[in-house]
Formats: structure tokens, sequence, C-alpha cells
């Protein structure tokens, strides 16, 4: 029978000539402290953006966004149109010129260059991928060589959805990335865009049309916000443990040289013990950037733990004793179970249960390594002698584990259901949904009460006042709840609970100023014909929000109203088509058409 430590197998002291020289613990301390210090420097310096970043991705799809662009503006022949109209596009070709020659300096700043095999939009959640929000229809592409003035108008409106889909983005990005020179460029995009936007709009004014209205194609996917795991490949976690070897070194050069002690013997369940404690534990640091990213608490909470396996490992090497075995399964265990838990409950405050990630499992795996060698620690190392005391053993452990599992798991369940009944706090989600509809209900009524006694259509009329009513008495009952969850009736910015923070006026189906001001100035048809074009607009873009809240929100009460905005929302778009057809009203120019409007509102609610 093989023992943890000679001459005891509880771990007594060897003789005292068996100890190392103070001069070699010494010198395997200061070495250790040195590769510490190294390893800590090393993380802290700042790294360039590494292909498969959102950073490269970004940069690489803005020159995507706007390369159509360009060959559109260089095929118009802008001498034959005003001078106002000129002056706009030569600025628009300007800016746009001068964003991507930024864009393309960083990423070879970076080292980087825009994949061909990177599926457009990959790094940014809630937008679908494939295409660039906004992008240039393929329509006006193939025209492209056989543009002339009268084309203007086509080009100003594909220019609105173009620059607001580049805005788009910028704050995505804004809300991903720490890298100072990416976030001042994606802050000056944003800004000078926007500008080019209003710019835009206000010249669809100047001709007496309602400029187009334009939205993101938005997915019900959680993305991040659910916790799930932020590392998008096993390749980015051997970089990232990489980076943090010198740390773990270090840190196991310290302990060993104030814990080895000679003479000692190793079996060989005790050396699987600590090479999957320390294994696990540089994993754990290697995927705590990521998780931090996503959730401060979460990042700190990985690198205590991977600190942790690290230490205990390499104590266990130094100096294999049955309660540091103990103080490792101890530590394997509870992130064992704390991984399952997360990935079963969602955490508080949380979208959703976190997703089982490959690096995660294979963490778990090395956890439950440590856990199963101090299982069979008391069996010794003779695995041929193990017969049937091993199954004597395990059934008796077994038994016991067996009785334990079930009362925990029972308390579990009736703790979830009290939990459950009591209701959850509300999520990110929770709370977002409900200030940002509470401000996307506002413009709706706001715009229903600017047409009040002016339309032509008495039907139009009675969607006006039903729009008043009902979105003032769901704006209650969000305001209700948040006064009961004790939060605000505002945010200081919008879509921050689905990861892409904006102000106001750029929030999916808002309308603009220039939008309203054709709708105060429209009149008879005209005005039915703005009012349903804006309001279908203003239904999309909530219930793509609706259609995210019903899937993602904590709250059950939060999330069966969202699912029944979003069902009630897209049948009113549906019956303003309707209308529409029935009156011979087109749509205005440059607008979504009815058809692109009912795709996406079906998208959002099917997925």
């Amino acid at each position: 029978m093989l023992y943890l430590v000679e001459g005891s197998a509880a771990g007594g002291d060897p003789a005292e000539g068996s100890l190392p020289s103070s001069r070699a613990r010494a010198l395997t301390l200061l070495a250790g402290l040195l590769v510490l210090c190294t390893g800590v420097v090393w993380l802290v310096l700042p790294r360039s953006p590494s292909d498969g970043s959102a950073e490269v991705g970004f940069a690489g799809d803005l020159l995507v966004h706007d390369a159509p662009l360009r060959e559109v503006l260089a095929a118009l022949d802008v001498a034959a149109v005003d001078d106002q109209t000129r002056e706009l596009l030569l600025d628009i070709d300007e800016v746009v010129a001068g964003h991507d020659q930024r864009a393309s300096g960083l990423l070879s700043r970076w080292g980087q260059a825009p994949s061909a095999d990177r599926v457009p939009m990959g790094w940014m959640g809630h937008v679908l991928e494939g295409n660039t929000p906004g992008a240039i229809p393929g329509d006006l592409l193939v025209r492209s060589g056989a543009l002339g003035s009268g084309d203007v108008e086509m080009v100003m409106a594909a220019l609105v959805g173009h620059l607001r889909g580049g805005v788009l983005m910028a704050r995505g990005i804004l809300a991903i990335s720490d890298n100072a020179d990416l976030e001042a460029f994606a802050a000056d995009l944003a800004e000078d865009r926007n500008q080019l936007r209003d710019r835009v709009e206000g010249w669809f004014v100047d001709q007496g049309y309602l400029p187009p209205t334009w939205l993101p194609e938005m997915t019900t996917d959680p993305g991040n916000l659910d916790h799930g795991d932020p590392v998008t490949s096993v390749g980015a976690v051997g970089r990232n443990a990489v980076r943090w070897l010198p740390v773990a070194v270090g840190l196991a050069l310290i302990v060993g040289a104030a814990l080895t002690w000679r003479g000692t013997r190793r079996p060989g369940l005790i050396w699987a013990a600590s090479v999957a404690a320390g294994v696990a534990g540089i994993g754990h640091l290697a995927v705590a950037g990521a998780h931090g990213d996503d959730a401060v608490v979460s990042g700190v909470f990985l690198v205590f733990a991977g600190v942790g396996q690290v230490a205990v490992a390499a104590a266990l090497v130094a100096r294999p004793s049955a309660w540091l075995l103990n103080v490792a399964a101890t530590v394997a265990g509870a992130l064992t179970v704390v991984y399952v838990t997360f990935r079963t409950l969602p955490p508080p405050g949380s979208v959703g249960p976190a997703d089982v990630d490959l690096a995660g499992a294979i963490i778990v795996a090395l956890q439950l390594v440590v856990v199963a060698v101090w299982a069979l620690r008391p069996l010794g190392g003779d695995l041929v002698g193990w017969g049937a005391d091993m199954l004597a053993y395990i059934g008796s452990r077994g038994a016991s584990a067996g009785v334990v599992v079930l009362s925990v798991g029972l308390a579990g369940v009736v703790g979830f259901a009290i939990g459950e009944a009591d209701s959850r706090p509300p999520s990110k989600v929770d709370v977002g949904f409900a200030q940002d509809m509470i401000a996307h209900h506002a413009q709706a009524v706001q715009m229903a009460q600017l047409v009040d006694g002016r339309l032509e259509n008495a039907t139009v009329e009675t969607i006006a006042r039903e729009v008043v009513l009902f979105q003032q008495y769901e704006a209650g009952i969000f305001d209700t709840r948040l006064r009961e969850w004790g939060a605000g009736r505002t945010a200081s910015t919008t879509m921050d609970w689905m990861g892409i923070p904006m102000p106001l006026a750029e929030m999916p189906g808002i309308a603009s100023e220039a939008q309203l001001t054709i709708l105060r100035n429209a009149q008879g048809e005209r005005l039915d014909q703005v009012f349903l074009t804006l309001l279908g607009a203003h239904h999309v873009g909530g219930v793509q929000m609706a259609a995210f809240a019903a899937q993602n929100a904590d709250d059950g009460a939060m999330a069966d109203l969202a699912a029944l905005i979003a069902r009630n929302q897209r049948l009113e778009i549906n019956e303003f088509r309707f209308i529409m057809d029935s009156a011979g009203l087109t749509e205005s120019a440059g607008s979504l058409s009815a058809a692109k409007l009912a795709e996406l509102t079906e998208l959002a609610v099917s997925e």
C-alpha cells in the first residue's frame, strides 16, 4: 500500500536533515518572485487586437460596409444635380473616405487585414449576421454604372440606412471594446455620420418628402448577456493560458519554496491530482479576462479561483498530505458545483442560465479528477489489491453520498419553488425593457396626438386614438413595475439591456425630428400616409425589442407583457398595410416596404 507521505499516512514529519538548504529555498523563492512579477507585467502590457476579435471585426466590416457606397457615389453624375445636393454628396464621400482610412490604419497598426472568411457582423450581438446593417441595396449596385441625376432620390434613401447602420456598428463596438484608439474612432464616426444623416433627412424635407425610415434587422439571441461563455474558441483559451503561465509558474515556485520537504513519496494518483488541479487553475485564469468583459465579478471570481487552484496544486506537489488533498478536492468540488448551478439556474440579475461551453467542460473534467483522487486515496495506490475492498468502500461511500445528494436536491427544489413564488430580482433586461418602452411608447403617443382630429380616414383616426389609450396604459404598467423594483423611470442611455447602448434618438423605430416635421405639416391623405408609415416603422422597432424581452426577461409577468406587445403590434402593422392598400396609399419615398416590415416582424417573433 502506498502512502501519501513517507513514515505516516497522515503526513508525519520526516527527519530534520531532509529539509533543503536555506540557500536553495531562498533562490527558489527569488526565482518565483521574479517570474511572477514578469508574468504580471506581461499581463498588463497593452496588446493589439487579434484576428477574430471584435475590434478587427468592426474595422473590417466597416470597410465592407462603405465600399459599395463609394462605388455608387463615384458612378453618380454629381455634375447634373443642384449645388446643395452636390455639396452634400461630396461631403459624404469625403467623410466616409476619411473613416475608411482610419479603419485601414488601425488594421495595419494591429498587423491585421480584413478576412474574406469572416461572417459580417459576427462580432456584434443582436444584429443579424450576414450583411452589415443598412448595406447599400444590391439593385442599386447593379445600376451603379448607369446612375444619373434622376436617381439622386434613390441614392439619398439608401444613404439614410447606410449612415444609420454605420452608427449602430459604432455603438456596438463602443459597448464591447476597451481599445482607446478604436473607442475614439468609433465615437467620432457616430458623431460624424449622425450629422450627415441629419443633413440627408433635411434634404428630403426640403424636397417635400418624408425622410425614409430605416430599421436594423435584430435577433432575439441574448449573446453574452446570458452570461454564456464569451470565449469564442479553444484556441483563444490556449493563447490566454500562455499569457497566464508565467504567473502560475512563479506562484508555484513561491509555494514550493515555502513548503518543499525532501524524502516524500508521491504516488501516481497524487501526481494526477496535482497536475489536474494546476491545469484547471490555469484554465480558469485563461478564461477570466473574457468573462470579466462580460461581468466584472465573474472575471474577479475566476482569477481568485485560478490562483487558488495553482497554489494548492503546487503545495500538493511540494508536500503531499491528506490535508492538502482534502483542500484541493474541496476547492475543485465547490467550483464544479458553481459551474453546474449557473448552467441550471440564471445567475442573479442575468438574462438566463449560462451556456455549457467546451473550455468549461474541460476544466470541470480536470476538477473531477481531483475529486476522484480524493475519493480513492484511502484505498492506496495498489490497483491489483483493490478488489472486493474497493467495491465495498465505494458502495458505502456512494450510499452516504446518495443521501447527501438527495437531501441537497430536495432542499434545492423547495428553495427554487419558494424563490419562483416570490419572483427573482429583476434582471437587466426586465428593468431596461420597461424603461425603454416607456420612452418608446411616449413618442407613439406624441405622434398620435399630433394628428388627432386632422386625419382624412376615419379608421386611421380610430387607430391614432387607440395608440394614445393603449400605449399610455402599457406605460403605466411599466412605471408601476419599475417603482416596485425601486428602479428609475428612465435610463441615461437606451438599449443597454440589449448590449448596444445608444441615445434615445437612435433607438429602433424612433422617428427623427425631420420625419416629425413632415408629420406636422402634412394634410389630407398625405397625412394618413405619413402617419401610418411612421407608426408602422415605430411598431417594428417595438416588436423587435419586445420579442427580445419576451424570450429573455427573468420576470414572468414582464416576459408575458412583452410577448403580448410583440404579437399585438405585429397584427397592427399588418392592419396598417391593409388600410394603405385599400386606400391606394403608397409607401413614402425611401421608406421600408410593407413586405419588408412584415418580414422583419416575422423574423423577430419566430426565432
